[in-house]
């Protein structure tokens, strides 16, 4: 699998319904140079009457802000955090191109609508967010593990300057091979799960089978690993 070959079958659009009539009312098309390409995850606020929501894209590795506009009625999708690719040799990964996303695979948001956190599997970071003003959140935390930029510039790159464009809003990524229980964690954060008090956050290190088999080939010989952050 080249991920460049594979780019031009990715989306950029998200489509919204209405669930009583079973109809499509609104398509937003994302721009694929400023971090839209391929959305993986929207997540919503819980709030009923809140009308804001979230949205990842896995290769653009941001996350968009939706809300509705209030004279219209439609959906805005706004750009907020984007984080910036790594660039290696097209050949130093199994991507064969140039640069390495951050690959946003799955966000979750607290029940109390304060805080979104969301995973970067390439990067190998799990990352929590204030999004008590959603129009102006602020990364609050990282917690590193996994990923596949370490096995790229390999561990001796410790303690030098990260290798992404200088222009990211965040742009820190893992760079230790990380351990459990005396085991080398395979893949990189892939899927979450917050518990309903927001006190316990769960992870798993799969992503799609066939994606997994490509990238982190050795995840195959392990069982998936789960984790609690905290």
């Amino acid at each position: 699998m080249e991920m460049m070959s594979q780019i031009q079958f990715m989306d950029v659009e998200l489509m919204f319904g209405k669930c009583e009539d079973e109809k499509l009312i609104q398509t937003i098309r994302l721009n694929p140079e400023e971090g839209g390409l391929w959305p993986v995850c929207i997540r919503m606020l819980h709030h009923a009457e809140l009308t804001h929501g979230f949205v990842c894209t896995s290769i653009g590795s941001s996350i968009y802000h939706l809300h509705k506009c209030t004279r219209s009625g439609q959906f805005i999708a706004d750009k907020i955090v984007s984080f910036s690719p790594v660039t290696i040799g097209p050949t130093d990964w199994p991507g064969n191109c140039p640069e390495v996303p951050a690959f946003l695979t799955d966000m979750a948001i607290s029940m109390d609508d304060l805080n979104l956190y969301v995973c970067a599997a390439f990067h190998g970071f799990v990352a929590q967010l204030d999004i008590s003003d959603p129009f102006r959140p602020s990364l609050t935390q990282k917690v590193f593990l996994g990923g596949i930029i370490y096995k790229c510039i390999g561990i001796s790159e410790l303690g030098k300057m990260p290798l992404g464009k200088s222009t990211s809003t965040q742009r820190s990524y893992n760079t230790e091979q990380i351990k459990l229980n005396g085991k080398i964690y395979e893949g990189g954060p892939c899927r979450l799960q917050l518990s309903l008090d927001g006190r316990r956050l769960f992870i798993s290190n799969s992503f799609l089978r066939n994606w997994d088999q490509h990238f982190f080939p050795k995840l195959a010989e392990f069982v998936l690993n789960i984790q609690k952050l905290f």
